[in-house]
């Protein structure tokens, strides 16, 4: 019989485990190669140990050092529900997961900072422009908006103004906008509305969102306020170096841009995402 080569399977490249159970018997067994990148480093690794008093057969794939962190894990799992395996394989891929999302939550967060740091120091070097200040003590900030501030008498133009020519030059709508309404004057934050407040009438007056006056946020939402959602901030330095380019740009020609009368920007889009 001539041998005929099944082309349409794949060749395989990354290390694997593999189970197999049939008549109450069951095997595991990997390849015991160790790789980094195409260079194989190992190739007699155990992949496949027995856990638990030799009651448990486990074998990991992947990294190397997730796979002997899983070990220990699942170990300890096994350990903590006195080696119920269902139910430790659900607690490991829990905290697992977990785990995981927090490290990637915190290099999102660490780039956000490094690039809103770079883009500060590019925008300060641009007349016109007021970058957030920051305190020497802070080591890290998170950012839900970057946010900075016009020298609106100097240039003569608006916060609404600068937006829109800044979101057409970067080709991306509604991207750069002014900050949220002031509480006392937002549509989401309505006290009186509610029943529960009703209390008395004195507490009832107090908490009514008109008796407060609020000058920096009404000033920074219709005058001279910028903000961006922090998806900006995690791009590449190149982009910080595009925005701030587009920025000088726009303020360049802002006697031209005093004339422009744009329509109302859509509100909340930045709660909407």
């Amino acid at each position: 019989m001539k041998a005929v080569q099944m082309s349409y399977l794949k060749p395989v490249h990354a290390t694997t485990i593999i189970g197999l159970r049939h008549k109450g018997v069951a095997v595991l067994a990997g390849d015991g190669q160790v790789t980094y990148g195409d260079m194989v480093l190992k190739t007699g690794a155990r992949k496949v140990r027995k856990l638990y008093h030799d009651q448990v057969l486990a074998g990991f794939a992947g990294g190397a050092a997730d796979a002997f962190t899983l070990f220990e894990r699942f170990e300890a799992k096994l350990d903590e529900f006195n080696g119920n395996l269902p139910r430790s394989a659900v607690e490991l891929a829990k905290d697992w997961r977990m785990d995981r999302y927090l490290r990637r939550l915190d290099a999102q967060v660490k780039l956000r900072d490094a690039n809103a740091i770079y883009l500060n120091s590019l925008l300060a070097q641009i007349p016109g422009v007021i970058p957030m200040r920051r305190r020497p003590q802070v080591t890290q900030q998170s950012y839900f908006n970057f946010a900075f501030r016009l020298d609106t008498e100097a240039l003569g133009i608006d916060n609404r103004r600068f937006c829109v020519a800044l979101n057409a030059e970067l080709n991306m709508p509604d991207e750069f906008e002014p900050p949220y309404d002031p509480l006392n004057g937002c549509g989401l934050f309505k006290p009186t509305t509610k029943v529960r407040h009703m209390l008395n009438d004195k507490y009832f007056k107090a908490i009514t969102p008109s008796r407060f006056s609020l000058p920096v946020c009404a000033a920074a939402n219709q005058v001279n306020g910028v903000t961006a959602h922090h998806q900006i901030l995690m791009n590449t330095k190149q982009d910080m170096e595009l925005y701030a380019e587009a920025v000088k740009k726009v303020l360049a020609n802002a006697a031209e841009l005093a004339k422009f009368k744009p329509g109302e920007l859509k509100k909340y889009q930045g709660l909407a995402r």
